[in-house]
């Protein structure tokens, strides 16, 4: 275990070797040939997206995509040096420092060419763009018109901007029902056939598949029937979240095995005693206690308090007493063992015969577990490598 975890007495355990497993597993699942640009937006689905990306750089990738630009940027200065697919909106003014970082723009409303271009030129950088195309997700993205087809045109001429990829992105691949994602696919190459019929050519990342996509869609990618589809982009499936409940084409290893604490105090209370803001806990007899320092704003939330929710002390479940604080949980030791300072607590995941899952606690915070996970406070919550 990196002892980096005593720098805060809260940690979530990372393994690597789950992280490469499913990697491997999806480079084969869609064929050498297929380039995979894994997405490490959202701090890499809460698991640290520099940490992520450097293991994903040391295996091989050759690409990674974000969301946004300042994610791109704690990327480059986090060691990570393969380029960069920035999926949202950058502003004007910070293109001049997007393309010095050789990052790629995704440009997913006609208006931000221009901006792009004028930028390029004026630096004397070429910009790498991927055009963004709205299938009918009706999300981010240019609808698949006239006008689309002429941006195309205007970015494959310009001499100062390099369109390297054509891009979409499905609404209901991880749903029961994925016929939609198909007749988004229809519409996407149809966009396509457009193209070269007006002589654009094809750039060479053209990509569709997420990570529902990968698992369950093949026709998005290794069997693409018009042999255009050359990449991919999953997300969730990289750190081990399966993206629905169909059958998958490989069963991923979840990246997150732990969160884990210290006790930071124990202590008994008298009978009679409250516990926390409101008083909304009372101690029927003589209770010994202990505080985990983690609350609130570590997205751990409220709705856990008054025994909803618990954690392992001991190998044992101790449930929550009181209102959960900001920076605080109160827990209600078990009557049994000996406990200390500075013991070990697990949030998420086992302690001897005892397991907490991360959809268990989601669940009684009333969220998604996705949601959990990219609520896990980074800047107070370090993510430790274990293997």
């Amino acid at each position: 275990m990196n002892d980096k975890k005593r720098d805060h007495p809260v940690w979530m355990e990372i393994s690597r070797k789950n992280i490469e497993y499913n990697w491997r597993s999806i480079q084969e699942t869609v064929g050498e040939k297929i380039t995979i640009i894994p997405m490490i937006k959202s701090n890499g689905y809460g698991h640290d997206s520099v940490l992520v990306g450097n293991i994903l750089q040391d295996l091989g990738a050759k690409y990674v995509g974000v969301s946004a630009f300042r994610e791109a940027k704690e990327l480059r200065q986090g060691g990570v040096k393969i380029p960069l697919l920035v999926l949202d909106y950058v502003d004007s003014s910070n293109i001049v420092e997007a393309l010095e970082l050789d990052m790629v723009l995704a440009i997913s409303d006609s208006e931000m060419f221009p901006a792009i271009e004028n930028t390029a030129g004026k630096i004397g950088k070429k910009a790498r763009v991927h055009l963004y195309v709205d299938t009918g997700m009706h999300r981010e993205g240019i609808w698949p018109n006239e006008e689309a087809i002429m941006l195309a045109k205007e970015v494959h001429e310009s001499p100062h901007v390099d369109l390297e990829g054509i891009m979409t992105h499905f609404a209901t691949a991880g749903d029961d029902d994925p016929s939609f994602a198909y007749e988004q696919l229809e519409v996407f190459n149809h966009y396509l056939d457009e193209l070269q019929s007006n002589n654009i050519p094809l750039p060479s990342y053209i990509h569709v598949a997420n990570g529902a996509s990968v698992m369950r869609l093949p026709k998005m990618h290794r069997d693409d029937p018009k042999k255009r589809l050359s990449a991919v982009r999953p997300g969730n499936i990289i750190y081990g979240l399966p993206p629905g409940d169909f059958p998958f084409a490989f069963t991923p290893k979840r990246a997150m095995v732990a969160l884990k604490a210290k006790l930071a105090c124990v202590k008994t209370i008298p009978a009679g005693s409250t516990v926390g803001y409101g008083r909304t806990w009372k101690a029927e007899k003589d209770t010994r206690i202990g505080i985990v320092p983690m609350g609130y704003t570590d997205g751990y939330r409220r709705s856990l308090s008054h025994e909803v929710g618990c954690m392992l002390v001991g190998g044992k479940k101790a449930p929550i007493i009181g209102l959960i604080s900001m920076n605080q949980t109160v827990l209600k030791l078990p009557n049994e063992g000996d406990f200390a300072l500075g013991d070990e607590v697990v949030i998420i995941g086992k302690q001897g015969d005892e397991e907490i899952t991360i959809e268990e606690v989601a669940e009684k915070m009333g969220t998604f577990w996705f949601e959990y996970i990219v609520n896990i406070n980074g800047k107070r919550i370090p993510r430790m490598l274990i293997d």
